[in-house]
């Protein structure tokens, strides 16, 4: 029997043999699961290394150059491509930078390129110029674009060869500036062959027109209407051609308003029938209910043009004018059956001096404009053109404009019958500067023989000799000798009356120059080749307008003078119209230096003179004006209102005075006291018995609070000095204001004024 420590013993074995079965049964397990992902992990090995080296062959044969740069700027690897762009030498991984391959001028672009791939993930691109090399010499741009790797240590980059993009792009840009130098050069052509083509064609306009109010033989009447018709297709030409220049300088005014068709295809319709019988075409017109949106004038000038078109190529047809609903759109279309367009001319129909079956210039089938101008008219309105034909059956050229939903009055001009009324010509005085001696002669004797007086002056500076003149109207050429413009003229005339009507015989079409023109109030642009009729009905117009102006004044006796001196022309010319509005006669002066040279003792009326003017100022002026004993009222406009301000203007002799930016009623009221102050002493004594009896109403307390703000103490300086309350101050400052009838410290210095404090 064995001993029980030895059994003991025994089971204890067992059971560590038993453990080391079990550990060495884990380990098996163990190593089979190592196994088993070391062989997905050379599984995952293998493919990476496929992928990578399919990636390194897509890399390698892509047509893209590419290349791996590190934030070094190194070039890492880099493809067949980019090796020939860049005529590296492949093999040199690490060794040479991007910056290397790349023009000076450039370097700060591709650094600032690189730093914004290394601090933003996002794709990034830049254009470098490249470094010339030893194999290509010639300049060479690449746009790069990039991003930055997985890793963050370096980035991909592509390159694209831009070199022939940027040669085409330059190239289309000096074909742009050379297209904008050739169409300068055309209008500067077009400037100097209109102006000196028109002077003597106006001449003969004139002198055509005399000769036929003159004439009483027959057949000397029938020549000079046929002369007459010559001119007039010479006219028509050269207006053409201002027509187009207006146009491309975008100036011309328009305002699009609800508009029925039917009375405007009905109008047509009557306006060609005689065009239509004389080719012995049929026009037809389809009747419509249609609003659209359009302006009426260039509208209709777009359909006439469509019309003399259609009826230009047709002959023993029909045209046909109507229009249909598209949408939220109506397309006016003009229909023809003549002898259409050849598809390769489509394109260049609507381009100048094209014309079809014309090829011998005939002037008789116009000038190959119309569908130029039609073009234009369209784009300035936005309404698209558009055209379809086939050569021997027929034209459709149609516009599409938007739908109106209700018809808007248009404003109606002033008739001519009311320009016969109120524009008589007799008793009024023009001033024509004109160098060319026919010219200005034949414009001396239309306005002579219309019952006016006419200055003529030959140059600009001579026509500013008779700037104290009062003229009613001035009709300058736009080309003076003397290097002044028609314009320079009128704006010095207009210095002295602002409202002074002018006509412009403007022939320099420069699209600055039409734009000035046409700016310009009060003045009407018209051709050197005007005819005698259009002169005298824009003369009469503006004649019109300028009593229309002062529609006041009807019925009464003029308003005395106000002499405005203001050294800003804006404030000149805005204080003038509101006077005007009141009948009074305006002059202006931008100085005051301007003024006394101009000036009168004894002139009546009043002087509104600005109080700070460069040179001498409005108080300077004033007190010259009575050193000289000239008593003429004054009333002193001054920027700030303040107190010293307005005690300097009454010391200088200032009747009144008023605050920037003036107040349209305060200024009519200040004029009206200062014209009725030179007209009537006792007004004047009236409103300093009103002064008297205003401050005799004050206590002393408000009395002493008085004197102190005139001296322009502020409410705590004066509660200081009087040992009072800011409050008690306060309230007799308002106490003062309340008995004086004053709104503000103005109405408080006038008052002040009369009562002679």
């Amino acid at each position: 029997m064995a001993e029980p420590g030895l059994k003991g013993s025994g089971i204890e074995a067992d059971l560590a043999i038993d453990d080391l079965l079990r550990v060495i049964h884990e380990l098996r397990v163990r190593q089979i699961e190592l196994e088993m992902q070391n062989e997905s992990l050379r599984e995952a090995h293998r493919l990476s290394e496929s992928k990578l080296a399919d990636y390194i062959d897509l890399y390698d044969a892509s047509p893209i150059a590419c290349l791996t740069l590190d934030n070094a700027g190194f070039i890492g690897r880099i493809n067949a491509p980019a090796i020939a762009l860049l005529h590296s030498v492949s093999g040199r991984a690490g060794t040479q930078r991007l910056a290397n391959f790349v023009a000076d001028e450039s370097l700060l672009v591709l650094a600032s390129f690189i730093d914004n791939i290394v601090i933003d993930s996002g794709i990034h691109s830049c254009e470098v110029a490249l470094r010339p090399g030893d194999v290509c010499h010639e300049e060479r741009f690449v746009q790069l674009s990039g991003r930055a790797c997985a890793t963050g240590q370096s980035c991909i980059i592509a390159l694209v060869d831009i070199t022939e993009y940027k040669r085409i792009t330059d190239a289309l840009l000096r074909a742009v500036e050379e297209a904008e130098r050739a169409s300068a050069a055309k209008s500067r052509f077009l400037t100097v062959a209109s102006h000196d083509l028109r002077q003597p064609l106006q001449s003969l306009c004139l002198i055509s027109w005399v000769m036929a109010r003159k004439a009483d033989d027959v057949q000397i009447r029938a020549l000079l209407a046929e002369q007459e018709q010559a001119l007039g297709t010479m006219s028509a030409m050269l207006n053409t051609l201002l027509d187009i220049n207006l146009l491309d300088a975008g100036i011309i005014s328009y305002n699009p308003i609800g508009l029925a068709v039917a009375p405007l295809l009905s109008r047509l319709g009557r306006d060609f029938a005689f065009q239509a019988g004389a080719a012995n075409d049929v026009l037809h017109l389809v009747d419509s209910s249609l609003i659209v949106q359009s302006d009426p004038k260039l509208l209709e000038q777009i359909l006439r043009n469509l019309l003399s078109n259609a009826f230009k190529y047709t002959h023993d047809g029909r045209v046909l004018l109507g229009c249909r609903r598209r949408g939220g759109h109506v397309r006016i279309e003009v229909w023809d059956n003549g002898i259409g367009i050849p598809e390769d001319q489509i394109d260049s129909i609507f381009e100048e001096f094209h014309q079809i079956d014309n090829p011998h210039r005939q002037h008789r089938h116009g000038f190959g404009l119309g569908l130029a101008i039609v073009k234009r008219q369209a784009a300035l309105l936005g309404h698209s053109i558009g055209v379809r034909s086939r050569p021997g059956k027929g034209s459709v050229f149609w516009v599409e404009l938007p739908m109106g939903d209700v018809v808007t009055a248009p404003s109606a001009p002033l008739s001519s019958q009311d320009n016969d009324l109120v524009t008589p010509f007799h008793h009024r005085s023009v001033l024509v500067v004109e160098d060319d001696p026919s010219v200005g002669a034949m414009l001396e004797q239309l306005f002579i023989a219309e019952g006016c007086t006419v200055i003529w002056a030959r140059t600009g500076n001579e026509a500013l000799t008779f700037a104290d003149k009062a003229f009613d109207l001035v009709v300058t050429d736009y080309i003076l000798p003397d290097g002044m413009t028609g314009l320079d003229v009128l704006s010095c005339l207009r210095t002295v009356i602002v409202t002074l009507p002018a006509i412009l015989l403007a022939d320099d079409i420069a699209t600055d120059s039409l734009r000035q023109i046409v700016m310009e109030p009060d003045c009407t642009h018209l051709s050197k080749s005007a005819k005698m009729t259009e002169i005298l009905s824009a003369a009469g117009g503006l004649l019109a307008r300028s009593v229309c102006c002062s529609s006041s004044a009807v019925g009464r006796a003029v308003a005395s003078t106000v002499y405005v001196i203001d050294d800003d022309p804006h404030v000149r010319k805005a204080i003038a119209a509101l006077l005007h509005e009141e009948g009074h006669e305006v002059y202006l002066y931008p100085d005051a230096e301007t003024f006394l040279r101009t000036h009168e003792l004894g002139r009546e009326g009043c002087l509104l003179v600005d109080a700070v003017m460069p040179g001498m100022g409005g108080l300077e002026l004033l007190d010259h004006l009575r050193k000289q004993s000239d008593s003429i009222p004054a009333i002193v406009m001054t920027g700030h209102g303040d107190v010293p301000m307005a005690v300097a203007a009454m010391k200088a002799g200032a009747g009144d005075f008023i605050a920037k930016p003036i107040n349209p009623e305060e200024m009519r009221a200040a004029v009206a006291s200062a014209l009725e102050l030179g007209r009537d002493v006792a007004a004047e004594s009236a409103r300093r018995a009103d002064a008297i009896r205003c401050f005799a109403s004050l206590t002393p307390r408000e009395h002493q609070v008085f004197e102190r703000i005139l001296t322009g103490m502020s409410n705590k300086v004066i509660a200081y000095e009087m040992g009072i309350s800011r409050r008690t101050v306060e309230n007799h400052r308002a106490a003062i204001m309340s008995k004086t009838a004053s709104k503000s410290l103005l109405d408080l210095y006038r008052i002040a004024r009369l009562f002679g404090a």
